[in-house]
């Protein structure tokens, strides 16, 4: 092609209407292509983003089901094969939202079970909930940190595991995922370098920030 720009190049200064064409294909040709990258990155950035989340729901359930710090399997009602965390995430970010999540141990595994929110009440309680944790934990963020909201970076923090995820990630979480929980911010010192705050799950939360009020049909 760049050949064909080349030869045309000569030819347009001798007036050749023909490569105006020509050229106005090509301009077409790379806008599509640069179009289609720019869609990809969106979907990509998207598919991160739920998995990201997803990951966030799994400790949570863990947190809520086991309260010892040895590794795991888990699986995914009715299924009873094992996966691991990485696994289980990525079909969980691959499913409808918003679900509800439960969670309980059975031996060495933490089953999960999840069913997709319908109900208008139920949708509604969830918007509602997620929308004042995002309101008061997206203000503290922004007094705390200088990068753009959604790029911040989280980490989250259960025992001994723990999750490095942008406030988009939490933030879908919080938008996708009905379950108990308790998250809060962290009593130890400052962030690491580079990490806007410090968010725990489980007991050691000191500030409860998804509140769980009961909400309809929560069993």
């Amino acid at each position: 092609m760049l050949g064909s720009l080349r030869s045309c190049r000569g030819q347009f200064t001798r007036g050749d209407s023909c490569c105006m064409s020509f050229l106005t294909y090509t301009l077409a040709y790379f806008q599509l292509i640069l179009g289609l990258t720019v869609l990809r990155q969106g979907q990509d950035n998207s598919t991160d983003t739920n998995y990201q989340a997803a990951r966030i729901a799994i400790l949570v359930l863990r947190s809520t089901a086991d309260s010892a710090r040895l590794a795991r399997d888990f699986s995914l009602f009715p299924s009873r094969v094992p996966q691991s965390a990485e696994e289980l995430a990525r079909e969980l970010a691959s499913r409808q939202k918003p679900v509800r999540c439960r969670s309980r141990k059975e031996g060495n595994t933490i089953t999960i079970g999840c069913r997709v929110l319908t109900d208008s009440q139920s949708l509604a309680w969830l918007d509602r909930a997620s929308s004042e944790n995002l309101r008061s934990w997206g203000s503290r963020i922004k007094n705390r940190c200088q990068k753009s909201l959604g790029d911040a970076k989280l980490l989250i923090r259960w025992e001994q595991d723990t999750l490095m995820v942008p406030f988009r990630a939490f933030a879908a979480w919080l938008r996708d995922y009905d379950m108990n929980s308790v998250i809060g911010t962290s009593a130890r010192g400052k962030p690491p370098v580079g990490v806007c705050a410090v968010v725990t799950v489980g007991g050691s939360a000191r500030i409860q920030i998804k509140p769980t009020p009961p909400s309809p049909s929560r069993t």
